[in-house]
C-alpha cells in the first residue's frame, strides 16, 4: 500500500462553508485539483445549485466560482494508505487538522460532509467515534454541520436533480443561493 499525501485546503479569507470529503482520488491527486475525476458529479452538482453549467470550466474558473460563493474544500485525511482510488481501499490515515483550519478561518459558519464516508462509515465504532470528535469541534466553535449524499460516481441511488436539491437546501440557510 502506498502512502499518499492529500491536497492543501482550498480556502479563501471570506469562505463561509467548508465542504469536506474523505480523501482525493488518484486523478485529483495527480492533477492537484479537487474532484477532477469526470465520474464524480461534485462540480456538476455544485454548479447546478446555482443553475449553472460547469462544462469545460478549467480549474481556475472553478476556484473563482468557489470564492464567489464563499466555499472552501478540504478532506478529512491529510494522508492515507490505499492501493486504488476508492474510499473502500483506504487503510491507514492521518487526520487533517480541521480544528486549526477552522480557528484560522473564523468566517466558516457551516461544514458539509460530502458523503457519509467523509465521517468514517467504515465501522460503526469508527463512525460514532469520529463523528463525536468532529461534532465536539464544531459545537465548541459554533459551526453547524450536515452530512449529505456523496457526489461520487459510485453513489447512483440518487438522480442528479435530487443531489442538486439536497445540496441547494444545505446552502439556503446561509442565503448563498
Amino acid at each position: 500500500m502506498a502512502l499518499q499525501q492529500g491536497l492543501e485546503p482550498l480556502i479563501f479569507y471570506d469562505s463561509e462553508i467548508l465542504v469536506l470529503g474523505l480523501f482525493p482520488g488518484n486523478i485529483s491527486l495527480a492533477k492537484g485539483e479537487y474532484y477532477s475525476d469526470p465520474n464524480n458529479a461534485f462540480w456538476d452538482v455544485l454548479y447546478g445549485v446555482w443553475d449553472m453549467n460547469p462544462v469545460r470550466q478549467d480549474y481556475n474558473d472553478k476556484k473563482m466560482f468557489l470564492q464567489k460563493h464563499k466555499l472552501a474544500l478540504w478532506t478529512i485525511f491529510a494522508q492515507a494508505e490505499r492501493n486504488g482510488s476508492t474510499n473502500k481501499e483506504t487503510r491507514g490515515y492521518t487526520l487533517a487538522d480541521i480544528e486549526s483550519l477552522l480557528n484560522k478561518y473564523r468566517t466558516i459558519k457551516k461544514v458539509i460532509f460530502n458523503g457519509k464516508c467523509s465521517v468514517f462509515e467504515k465501522g460503526k465504532h469508527d463512525f460514532k467515534k469520529q463523528y463525536s470528535y468532529f461534532n465536539k469541534i464544531f459545537t465548541n466553535l459554533g459551526i453547524s454541520h450536515i452530512v449529505l449524499n456523496s457526489t461520487s460516481g459510485k453513489n447512483t441511488h440518487l438522480t442528479r436533480e435530487k443531489k442538486i436539491n439536497e445540496w441547494r437546501v444545505a446552502f439556503a440557510d446561509l442565503r448563498l443561493v
